[in-house]
């Protein structure tokens, strides 16, 4: 994972970290070091599994920056044409000339922050950009060499309306991404909405807009697989999955989090303390707390787990450690074992919070 933190304006829901309106020399730092870092740990990896590009927004980045990074990558590890390369963008900062530079050096999936059709919506959380962005770098894609490419939605906004929802569900739907993801709205401490006192949308309505997701997004032949992910067959989104499921992950990049099967590590949510290469926070906890973490995280797939494969991997017994756990969420019709396979239902997955505190 690599994450650019730059935008050319900070969303009023945003709280990741992101730099607006940042000097070019701030920028150019930036991709000196992640070329750099990149660079140093050439050889700690095998052949790509997937690589995946965040922000911020990566295609802020001027061409020639965006260029040496992805440039960097195919130059220093092994990208086959079997690996899951996806870079988030913004509509109104993809082009042409950037999907070529992309598509160039192996990027294959691009993630589009569209999140509403509805300018009156887009306005009330702050979005950058306009509809007329969203709808010029969706023909922009279609025209592309780009493989597959997943459009981001966000729901539960307030005056929200189920007949806006519908719309803007049935719109991204008519481009065919391979992958729709659709967020409910966070209105997280600190950021610009909590400071205007805007509230969460109450529960009923926001767990009823999910469901409208499935039955809208179905008829197009897209199923849900987690919690806030839909996919056309075959095209889940493997990085997160893999995440999601404890795999390993290196992280590159300020506040880029990463995973070496035992201790996950963050680094530094601050720019300059980055560039003076101050050392990542280890988050270390004993062996078994971080395969009940696992555990729970890998139940926001709709899979779930094969109990044999889950104790054979981290040479435990989830059903006899938490036993009572279990029994207690299933009887609640919260989890489901069928065949040595334990999935969340429905209703767990709408409550998946709830099922981390009962098993953490």
């Amino acid at each position: 994972y690599i994450h650019i933190p730059f935008c050319s304006k900070r969303c009023d829901y945003c709280a990741f970290y992101t730099l607006a309106d940042s000097e070019q020399a701030l920028i150019e730092a930036y991709s000196k070091k992640i070329c750099s870092d990149l660079e140093k740990a050439t050889g700690k990896f095998k052949a790509m599994r997937s690589i995946y590009i965040g922000g911020g927004t990566p295609s802020f980045l001027a061409n020639d920056l965006l260029k040496n990074i992805l440039e960097t990558i195919q130059k220093h590890y092994v990208v086959s044409d079997s690996c899951e390369f996806t870079m988030e963008a913004n509509p109104q900062s993809l082009t042409k000339e950037k999907i070529e530079i992309m598509t160039s050096n192996g990027v294959n999936r691009i993630s589009l922050g569209i999140q509403s059709f509805n300018q009156d919506l887009r306005d009330k959380i702050g979005r950058s950009g306009t509809v007329e962005d969203s709808y010029k770098a969706l023909d922009i894609l279609a025209n592309s060499k780009i493989e597959k490419f997943s459009g981001d939605l966000i729901y539960a906004i307030p005056g929200q309306t189920m007949d806006d929802w519908q719309k803007d569900l049935n719109e991204i739907a008519k481009f065919r991404p391979e992958h729709i993801s659709t967020y409910s709205l966070m209105v997280e401490a600190g950021t610009p909405l909590d400071k205007r006192g805007i509230k969460e949308m109450h529960d009923d309505g926001m767990v009823e807009m999910w469901h409208m997701a499935d039955e809208i997004l179905e008829q197009f032949n897209y199923k849900r697989y987690e919690i806030s992910n839909f996919s056309k067959p075959g095209c889940e989104s493997r990085h997160n999955t893999d995440i999601w499921r404890g795999h390993k992950f290196m992280g590159f990049g300020p506040a880029a989090h990463y995973f070496d099967g035992k201790s996950r590590w963050s680094n530094p949510a601050n720019i300059q303390l980055w560039l003076n290469d101050k050392p990542p926070y280890e988050d270390a906890i004993d062996q078994q707390k971080r395969s009940i973490e696992i555990f729970c995280t890998g139940l926001r797939h709709l899979d779930g787990w094969l109990i044999k494969a889950f104790n054979e991997r981290f040479s435990t017994d989830i059903l006899k450690s938490k036993n009572t756990e279990i029994s207690s969420l299933i009887d609640d019709k919260l989890l489901v074992m069928n065949d040595g396979q334990i999935s969340a239902t429905k209703k767990g997955l709408l409550l998946s919070n709830y099922i981390y505190r009962e098993l953490i």
